[in-house]
This record gives C-alpha cells, sequence and structure tokens, in this order.
C-alpha cells in the first residue's frame, strides 16, 4: 500500500512537470511567432 502511494505520487510530479513543459514550450512558441509578425 506505501508503495502504491509513492507511485501514485509519482506519477502526479511527473504529470505537473510535463504541464509546466508544455506550458513553457507553448509560451517560447508565442514569443517567437510574435519576433517573426513584428
Amino acid at each position: 500500500m506505501h508503495i502504491l502511494m509513492r507511485i501514485m505520487i509519482m506519477m502526479e510530479t511527473v504529470a505537473l512537470w510535463f504541464s509546466k513543459i508544455n506550458k513553457d514550450e507553448k509560451e517560447t512558441a508565442a514569443q517567437s511567432n510574435d519576433i517573426t509578425k513584428g
């Protein structure tokens, strides 16, 4: 049971990490689009 809790916490941490990376990539992509337009 303790191991299952650890796995769930790890999965949540990885999910948050991935969502943060995706957000950062979208923001940088938007910035580069602004540069090409400007």
